[in-house]
């Protein structure tokens, strides 16, 4: 058996291995007389803290003698079905059990193979076993006595060694624990021991007592035959009771009178007893056997000159109705189990040490005095009252005190063990740190505190009452039972034990103050709360105790409470300062509290009815779900009547009156036209002061409005205003604003998307400027639709060129044909603004970009010697930024792209000689780009768009003739039809904002067209003959048309760009030739449309031959 379970052998096994007991219990319940069990044959070990018991047999009644080897340093329990059964080893079982034998229900004899079985045991005489100690020495590891009896085959006093005698390393033969092979025991130091007594006997040691010894000597003055010899004693022996062989008691045979001060205070009887006196062994004496201390008396015992050990000790018996008192410079043990005089005990001074159980006797009162000590030394006491003075102190050592009628203890207790309070008040005054015993409290007793310390680090069993008295600090104890804790006399106590198994009741007086940190603080009591409970938790807590009374309330930390009827049962101010009070239940919890303050960082949430005001502080909020505010509402915080993410619908019902201080509200609504769901508050009474208003679309696609969706309806007076945090809210295409009503509504506040024909300025104040709803308003759009049109036509049309704008005059290159193939590299900056309408005119957008382009030729060359080919690669990197405002609408949006492009060009010239002719350019690119959409306080929306563009354009060149200018400058005319046909097909991503809109971009796969005219001079001055120096101003014109419109759809409602459809266009700029390597060229032009459109670049470009 290896783990700390319980296995039970019932039938009679044959197996002949090894039976390993290294932990738990091992139960053989069935056995025959000759050592036949569960166990077989087989060798038997028992390690520590593993258990074996021999039990009465199931099959068998008989006696038992082990047959199996045995070893191990556990413990083997023997218990059969009657005293007169005898239990025995065999040769067999050899010399290596370690252990304890613990006997009860059985007898034994000790000599031969039994000894030799127990040579390094501890035999253990429990009740109803009686132990037969054989002629000679009988040695064995250790002997304690519990009760059982113990038979010597030796008369009195016939020598100093008994004939048979038993020889231990350690005898037990007082009350408490023993420790044996690191293993705790416990045992009373009870027993008979029985010898052979003549009858008659005359007593030679009657005649002749030492009565001129110290008191404390008498018990063992004549010392006798020896009966065990031991390296260690525990205990004075005196519970043990000498009997003769036929098992009665051997009486005293002398009574004396016992004087102090000339006044007899008792009576002592004398005869032969059991004694420890020597210290190496268990003796029979001649002695003091009992004191019978006198009614109105008091016997004093106190060690002469300093003595200690068994000259310090009282063994014999203490009866009578007189008071024992003890005076000592040193220490005064108290040995007797069976003392049961009634009187008080007075410690006077000095050390008092109790070394069996029931020493104290029945005494009526334990007094100790001021600089005394009670040691208990691990033994159990009982006293009618307790007094401890200033002063004194009460080791337990993991004893054990019983006080019945209470008392009052100003000293200090100190130690681990027991203190049981039964009846009465014990008044516990002071700390006592070093305490770590359990106190236990009857019912009907009380145990009073002043200190948090009090009961020290102990655990508390209340079943009575435990009352704090002005107490302030830390109760760490930990409380279980059935009791009362009452808090009483402005006591401020945190109570920080695990008290999860305290099932009784917490009363909090008026004045005074309780606070809890986990859940087992409180384990499962109620609390009648009259003062203040303060629950301080960083963990959630679902609060099921039952909490009444006229108190407050204070929650902090950061957790969540979570009450219940019960728990919201006190009447009291709630003051919410930290974390979250919750009402989880899926009907309106009743909160009986008058008043509920919600503090910076504080949350209250649920379905809740309160009976009072509810103030909801800076920084603090209410989450509503079903919320009924039985009183005021005062909001300078968050009133959230969403949750983030939640289906709308949730109501605050306000019975009184609203006031508003600056405080924002938010609500869930799912945006679309007057029906819409939404959260609402309802006001009964007032409203007043100002509030801030959010609202969060959940799902909402937008709509037209008529008279709006309903927020807050308004019983009384409504002088509050509200106004959005943001000025507007968005779903889909539509702009909301939160407006008044109208007439019979005009107490209410509403959502329109509704325009009252008012622009509101750039800093709107809709606090004292509230709107008011116009159900005959036009619709009204959000600005960022603007900057979505805008980059989408950015994104189109960034890279988009013509054949001049890449290479400023291609031909000029051809000087260095003659000298052989010639390659080029180029580049273009442009700068443009562009202005634009679109949402029925509301929204005005202007935007500025920059592009910028380079490539180069990879390859060229001629069919015919009169055409020519080129064929380049190029790349670019382009941006925008547009803004859009609304006219209707007091906010505005951004938009912004940056991209890059990569492509391919191939140009082709009819007549290279005379640079006139036919031409076609095409080019195609693959373009990507970032993409985002900000507005004020609004979350932005970032997306990427990507796509081709591509590009066919043709024209023809006219020399139209030649004239010589004033400047002596040669100049040649030129006329340049072009046409253009351009496939733009960059595409934005489809998705989702963050705030639930759906967009969808449209005029992608546009094809432009353009028709247009270039003429154009080519001028040489005399000055440069022989130079390489050309320059060729030129002017256009051109007709743009564009198949689609750029818009965008926001939840499938479509704004678009107005204005665009058709352009007129006017460019002007200058190429020139540097040199035969370096080309320079630039231009300026505008677009205008329709509806305010208009757009003005202008460009400069580079090129280098060689």
């Amino acid at each position: 058996m290896h783990d700390a379970g319980h296995t039970v052998f019932n039938a009679g096994n044959t197996y002949s291995g090894k039976t390993l007991v290294n932990d738990g219990l091992l139960t053989i319940a069935s056995h025959t007389a000759d050592g036949v069990t569960g166990m077989g044959s087989s060798e038997v070990t028992i390690a520590s803290p593993g258990t074996l018991d021999i039990l009465a047999s199931t099959n068998s009644a008989g006696d038992y003698t082990l047959t199996n080897a045995l070893k191990g340093d556990g413990l083997m329990r023997v218990q059969l079905s009657s005293s007169d059964k005898m239990f025995g080893f065999t040769h067999a079982t050899g010399t290596e059990f370690a252990g304890v034998a613990q006997l009860k229900d059985s007898t034994f004899t000790l000599e031969r193979d039994n000894t030799a079985a127990l040579t390094h045991a501890m035999l253990q005489s429990d009740s109803e076993n009686t132990t037969s100690v054989k002629v000679g020495e009988q040695s064995i590891g250790g002997l304690a006595m519990n009760g059982g009896t113990l038979i010597f085959d030796t008369d009195i006093p016939a020598a100093t060694l008994a004939e048979g005698y038993i020889s231990v390393d350690t005898l037990v033969v007082g009350a408490g624990d023993y420790t044996w092979k690191g293993r705790n025991y416990q045992v009373n130091g009870t027993g008979d021991v029985l010898i052979d007594v003549p009858k008659p006997w005359n007593d030679p040691m009657a005649n002749n007592p030492l009565t001129t010894l110290n008191l404390l000597e008498h018990d063992d003055s004549h010392v006798g035959v020896q009966l065990v010899k031991a390296q260690t004693v525990i205990g004075s022996g005196g519970s043990l009771t000498l009997r003769d062989l036929q098992g009665d008691e051997v009486e005293a045979d002398k009574t004396l009178h016992i004087a102090q001060n000339g006044t007899v205070v008792a009576e002592g009887d004398y005869g032969f007893r059991l004694t420890t006196a020597p210290g190496d062994g268990l003796y029979v004496n001649y002695g003091l056997k009992a004191l019978n201390i006198h009614g109105g008396q008091k016997l004093t015992l106190a060690e002469h000159g300093g003595a200690y050990g068994a000259t310090a000790d009282m063994s014999a018996k203490i009866g009578g109705e007189g008071d024992l008192a003890i005076n000592t410079v040193r220490q005064v043990s108290l040995s007797n189990g069976q003392n049961d005089y009634q009187g008080a005990t007075y410690v006077q001074m000095g050390t008092l040490r109790t070394d069996a159980d029931g020493a104290l006797g029945n005494t009526r009162e334990l007094n100790i005095s001021n600089a005394a000590i009670v040691d208990l030394n691990g033994s159990t006491q009982t006293v009618e009252t307790f007094t401890g003075q200033m002063g004194s102190t009460v080791l337990f050592k993991e004893g054990a005190l019983t006080v019945n009628k209470g008392g009052i203890s100003q000293g200090e207790l100190t130690g681990g063990g027991n203190l049981n309070v039964t009846g009465g008040t014990l008044a516990i005054e002071g700390l006592n740190a070093r305490y770590n015993a359990l106190t236990s409290i009857s019912p009907n007793a009380e145990v009073s505190l002043d200190n948090t310390q009090g009961l020290g680090r102990g655990n508390i069993a209340n079943d009575g009452l435990l009352t704090l008295k002005n107490v302030t600090g830390e109760l760490r104890n930990s409380i279980s039972g059935k009791g009362i804790v009452s808090a009483t006399a402005r006591t401020d106590v945190e109570l920080d034990g695990d008290n999860s198994r305290f099932v009784g009741q917490f009363n909090i007086d008026t004045g005074s103050a309780l606070s809890v940190n986990e859940q087992k603080n409180l384990g499962d009591a109620s609390v009648i709360n009259n003062g203040l409970l303060t629950i301080s938790t960083e963990r959630s807590w679902a609060m099921t105790h039952s909490i009444s009374g006229s108190g407050d309330v204070t929650k902090l930390g950061t957790g969540i409470l979570t009450l219940n009827n019960d728990s919201a049962a006190y009447q009291g101010t709630t003051d919410i300062v930290g974390g979250e009070i919750a009402f989880g239940s899926d009907s309106a919890i009743n909160m009986a509290s008058q008043h509920i303050n919600i503090h910076n960082s504080g949350v209250m949430s649920g379905n809740v009815t309160t009976a009072g005001d509810v103030n909801v502080m800076p920084g603090g909020t209410l989450r509503v779900a079903k919320t009924t505010i039985g009183g005021n509402l005062e909001n300078g915080g968050t009133v959230q009547m969403n949750s983030e993410g939640g289906k709308p619908g949730n109501v605050l019902t306000v019975n009184g009156n609203y006031t508003g201080n600056n405080g924002l509200m938010t609500f869930n609504a799912t945006l679309g036209g007057d029906n819409s769901p939404t959260d609402k508050m309802n006001v009964k009474g007032d409203t007043q002061g100002n509030t801030r208003v959010r609202v969060d679309n959940i799902g909402g696609v937008g709509a037209q409005t008529v008279n709006g969706i309903e927020l807050i309806e308004v019983g009384g007076n409504s002088a509050g205003n509200f106004a959005l945090t943001t000025g507007t809210v968005e779903a889909g295409a539509y702009v909301y604003t939160l407006a008044k009503g109208k007439g019979n509504d005009e107490k209410n506040w509403y959502l329109t998307s509704k325009w009252d024909g008012v622009t509101p300025p750039d800093t709107p104040d809709p606090i004292n400027n509230p709107p008011v709803v116009d159900p005959e308003g036009p619709s009204v759009y959000r600005p960022e639709a603007g900057s979505y049109i805008s980059n989408i036509a950015a994104a189109n049309s960034l890279f988009s060129h013509r054949l001049h704008d890449r290479l400023g005059e291609p031909q000029y290159i051809d000087s260095l044909h003659s000298q052989g193939s010639a390659s080029s590299m180029w580049m273009r900056h442009v700068g443009g603004h562009e202005r634009s309408r679109a949402g029925d005119g509301q929204l005005n957008t202007q935007a500025n970009r920059y592009v910028l382009q380079l490539g180069g030729d990879l390859a060229q060359w001629s069919s015919n010697a009169q055409d020519r080919w080129h064929l380049g690669v190029m790349a670019g990197y382009a941006n925008q930024h547009s803004n859009t405002q609304s006219n209707r609408m007091g906010y505005k949006s951004d938009g912004r792209i940056s991209g890059y492009s990569a492509g391919l060009y191939a140009t082709w010239y009819q007549n290279d000689a005379n640079k006139t002719g036919a031409y076609v350019d095409s080019w195609a690119l693959y373009n990507w780009f970032d993409n985002s959409v900000s507005s004020d306080n609004r979350s932005a929306d970032d997306y990427d768009s990507r796509g081709v563009t591509a590009s066919v354009e043709g024209g023809y060149t006219f020399e139209a003739g030649t004239f010589s200018g004033s400047e002596e400058t040669l100049n040649t005319w030129y006329v340049q039809p072009q046409a253009q046909i351009t496939w733009m097909g960059v595409k934005d991503s489809d998705h989702t904002r963050k705030d639930g809109t759906r967009i969808e971009t449209e005029g992608d796969g546009n094809v432009q067209t353009r028709l247009g005219v270039k003429t154009y001079l080519n001028s040489h001055h005399q000055r440069d003959d022989g130079k390489q120096r050309e320059f060729q101003p030129y002017i256009e014109a051109n007709w743009i048309n564009n198949s689609k419109v750029y818009a965008v759809k926001m939840n499938g409602q479509t704004v678009g760009r107005e204005g665009a459809r058709n352009l007129g266009e006017v460019r002007t700029g200058v190429e020139a030739k540097v040199n035969n390597n370096l080309s320079l060229w630039g231009n300026v032009g505008v677009q205008l449309g329709d509806k305010g459109h208009s757009d003005t670049q202008g460009m400069l470009g580079v090129k280098y031959s060689w």
